[in-house]
C-alpha cells in the first residue's frame, strides 16, 4: 500500500515542483499517495492536481490545528513557509514550527526547506536578514524535537544580496 507523502506549498515553486517529479516518476508515484496542502483547493492550480490524482487539503499555516489535521497519516512530509506572506521572521518561524508539530504528531518524516542564519555565519555583524532567520529558527527547533528529518536548502537569489531587505537601511549621498 502506497504511503502518504504530504506536501505543504504543493502549488508553489518547490512544492509544486516536488509534486511534478513524483508524479512522474513511476517508482515514486507507486510508493507514494500524493497529498498537497494548499491555502484555496478551489483554485485552478489546487483542482488541476486533485484532477491528477492529488489529494488536495487546506490548512492555514497560522492555525497548527489545520496543519496537524492535513498531516495525519503521513509518512512523509515536505513543508515549506513564504515569508514574504507575511514579512515576518516570528509568525514564520510559527508556522515552521507548526509544520514540525505535526510532523511530529504523525510519526513523518520531514523535509524541511530553509535557509541558514545569516546572523550566525556573519558572527552577529549581519542582523536584517529576517527571511534567513526565521527558516533558520525553525531548523534549531526541529532539532529540539528529535523527529526524523533532514533540510533541504536551496539556493538564493543573488539580487537578495542587494537589496536593502537584505542588508538593512542604507544612507544615500548624491554625488555631481
Amino acid at each position: 500500500m502506497a504511503q502518504i507523502f504530504t506536501i505543504f506549498g504543493a502549488t508553489g515553486t518547490q512544492g509544486g515542483s516536488i509534486m511534478e517529479a513524483v508524479l512522474k516518476s513511476p517508482t515514486l508515484s507507486q510508493k507514494y499517495k500524493l497529498r498537497g496542502v494548499t491555502r484555496d483547493a478551489s483554485k485552478i492550480p489546487s483542482k488541476a492536481l486533485g484532477e491528477g490524482g492529488v489529494e488536495m487539503v487546506e490548512a492555514d499555516l497560522n492555525d497548527p490545528d489545520s496543519v496537524i489535521k492535513a498531516a495525519q497519516g503521513s509518512a512523509l512530509i515536505f513543508g515549506v513557509t513564504d515569508f514574504h506572506a507575511s514579512g515576518s521572521a516570528s509568525v514564520e518561524a510559527a508556522q515552521g514550527r507548526a509544520i514540525a508539530d505535526a510532523a511530529s504528531k504523525a510519526n513523518a518524516f520531514l523535509i524541511w526547506s530553509t535557509l541558514p542564519s545569516i546572523v550566525e555565519i556573519s558572527g552577529g555583524i549581519l542582523t536584517k536578514a529576517a527571511l534567513y532567520e526565521g527558516k533558520a529558527s525553525v531548523d534549531k527547533y526541529i532539532k529540539s524535537l528529535g523527529i526524523p528529518s533532514v533540510s533541504f536548502v536551496p539556493a538564493s537569489y543573488m539580487d537578495l544580496f542587494k537589496s536593502s531587505a537584505f542588508w538593512g537601511p542604507t544612507k544615500a549621498s548624491l554625488c555631481f
